[in-house]
């Protein structure tokens, strides 16, 4: 590989990974429990389920999961599910 090619790849992956962190940053800001209770939602699982097997009340779950949609600016848990799975999102992977 010749310098020339080297340098095109090094930028085109260098722009790419600044691409991706630009649309992983808002998830960057969960916590790690929004973040637990986000992959949950993922796996299709409510509010009550999440709640009684973590051990904490509704009321908890439903907080952390206004926590989600305030930080990821949706408007829904559907919508929060939708992106995350739109850019690849997966816990631990910010």
């Amino acid at each position: 590989m010749d310098d020339d090619e080297r340098l095109r790849l090094i930028t085109q992956w260098s722009r790419w990974r600044a691409s991706n962190a630009a649309t992983l940053a808002p998830f960057t800001r969960l916590t790690p429990r929004e973040a637990s209770v986000l992959a949950m939602l993922m796996e299709g699982k409510q509010v009550r389920a999440i709640a009684a097997e973590s051990y904490v009340t509704e009321a908890t779950v439903r907080s952390q999961v206004h926590g989600i949609l305030v930080k990821l600016d949706v408007n829904s848990q559907i919508e929060a599910v939708a992106l995350a799975s739109r850019v690849g999102w997966r816990p631990g992977a910010c």
